[in-house]
């Protein structure tokens, strides 16, 4: 049964400390688990990214610059979401930010949404599964420029090992995944490895 965990059932974790009730939602795959929030939607396949890897979705959906209030309650229900979900995140799966409808915040807000990320980092279960990272955005020479400059003040807060893929759709993103997949496939056999 597909679920979709809704932006109501987060606010019921908050104040009751029960565990959310999914609701089904039709166009998902049975399998495939939808997080949505007020200005985000996060999708989770399982078996949907290459060599039946998991794959993490996430898509901005603020219709305004994300306040850092904003970032807090996306990473809010991330964190709630890798706890409910760590074991099937704990099998691998890559991860897709796709940016292409985002409403880019103000060089002066960037301080204050870095502190929030600073202050809520990624679980470790999302840090240890993660494979692979995509930034998807709108190709433009601005976001081009920006993308891989935001990136950079992120990775310096979080300390991230893996360096993301830059592509302008999620059809780039996950070609690239096969491709850096199979290069280090070969890589492993030629050293030995299975």
């Amino acid at each position: 049964m597909a679920v979709r965990l809704m932006d109501t059932c987060w606010a019921v974790q908050r104040e009751t400390a029960a565990e959310p009730k999914p609701t089904q939602n039709q166009k998902l795959a049975p399998h495939v688990v939808e997080v949505s929030g007020t200005g985000f939607c996060l999708t989770f396949d399982p078996h949907g990214g290459p060599a039946g890897k998991g794959r993490v979705v996430v898509e901005p959906r603020w219709s305004n610059a994300p306040s850092s209030e904003d970032i807090r309650h996306f990473l809010d229900a991330v964190i709630a979401f890798s706890r409910e979900y760590e074991r099937d995140l704990s099998k691998g799966f890559v991860a897709i930010l796709d940016s292409t409808h985002l409403v880019w915040p103000s060089m002066l807000s960037v301080p204050q949404i870095v502190s929030v990320v600073r202050e809520l980092p990624p679980p470790a279960s999302l840090r240890a599964g993660t494979k692979a990272i995509a930034i998807v955005y709108r190709e433009s020479r601005w976001a081009g420029t920006m993308v891989p400059y935001l990136w950079d003040v992120v990775a310096a807060v979080t300390k991230p090992v893996l360096v993301p893929i830059f592509a302008t759709s999620q059809k780039a993103a996950d070609d690239r995944f096969l491709s850096d997949l199979s290069a280090s496939r070969r890589i492993s056999v030629m050293a030995g490895g299975a």
